[in-house]
């Protein structure tokens, strides 16, 4: 397989079904990283970040689609990209990266995209590589 990003590799994947309205990232860190998420739609890309501190243990960080640049129709998307730049002294585990409601805040129900799993990073290749 590639790591060449598809932009239209979700085939116009509406994230609005069930009434979803937000990312929610299930994540702990113990230095403090800035998350990106970039969504991809209609031939263009809108992104919005956020930075967290130390976390100490697994806690949600929650992402509104209303919070992202531009004009992304989250109802036609073709990817999603969850961008961290990491340093040697990073270390970050996901444990989930849903699509979800505004109840997600109080660990409500959330609708699953696609858990970040079986993956590390490789400071030499400067890269993710598959476990």
């Amino acid at each position: 397989g590639s790591l060449d990003l598809d932009p239209t590799g979700l085939n116009s994947l509406d994230l609005t079904d069930g009434g979803a309205d937000l990312f929610r990232i299930r994540l702990e860190c113990d230095v403090g990283a800035t998350i990106t998420v970039r969504v991809y739609s209609n031939g263009g890309v809108s992104e919005a970040s956020i930075s967290v501190g130390r976390l100490l243990g697994v806690q949600n960080i929650i992402i509104p689609f209303s919070a992202f640049d531009g004009n992304p129709d989250f109802t036609s998307v073709g990817a999603i990209e969850l961008y961290i730049p990491f340093d040697e002294n990073l270390d970050l585990g996901i444990q989930e990266f849903d699509v979800a409601t505004g109840s997600a805040t109080t660990n409500g129900p959330s609708r699953f995209v696609r858990p970040v799993e079986d993956y590390y990073i490789d400071y030499e290749l400067g890269c993710e590589r598959k476990v």
